[in-house]
């Protein structure tokens, strides 16, 4: 069973990468 925190931490990266997949649909140049 995973500790909470490492739980919180990988949701958070989750959230982080929507995010940044939202960003490169407004700046397709960025994306090779």
């Amino acid at each position: 069973m995973p500790a909470p925190w490492k739980e919180e931490v990988g949701s958070k990266k989750k959230d982080l990468l929507g995010l940044l997949d939202g960003l490169q649909q407004f700046w397709p140049s960025k994306r090779n």
